[in-house]
C-alpha cells in the first residue's frame, strides 16, 4: 500500500471557470492561479486527483466521452504550466 498523500479537488469552479454543463472542449479556463496552486501541491509531494460530479451526463446532455475530452483539454492546458492531474474521477 502507498502512503503517498493525495488532495482531492473538484474540477469546475476550483480549477476551471464554473460553466453549466459543460460539455465542450472551447469551454475550457483554467482559474486564475490555480495551475501555480496545484504546481505547488505536486512539488510538496501530493497526488492530485480530481473527483467531479457531472450530473450532464446522467440527464443525456453531454457523454461520458465528451467528458473525457474536456478532461484531456484540461491536463492539456495545465500541462502548459507545468502541471498535470494524476487521475480524474
Amino acid at each position: 500500500m502507498s502512503s503517498r498523500r493525495a488532495v482531492l479537488l473538484d474540477r469546475d469552479g476550483t480549477i476551471i471557470v464554473e460553466k453549466n454543463y459543460l460539455a465542450s472542449t472551447e469551454g475550457v479556463e483554467l482559474l486564475p492561479g490555480a495551475a501555480q496552486a496545484l504546481r505547488l501541491l505536486h512539488n510538496a509531494g501530493f497526488l492530485l486527483i480530481v473527483v467531479t460530479n457531472q450530473s450532464g451526463i446522467g440527464r443525456g446532455m453531454f457523454t461520458v466521452a465528451a467528458m473525457n475530452q474536456v478532461n484531456d483539454e484540461i491536463q492539456r492546458q495545465l500541462r502548459e504550466e507545468g502541471v498535470q492531474i494524476d487521475s480524474f474521477y
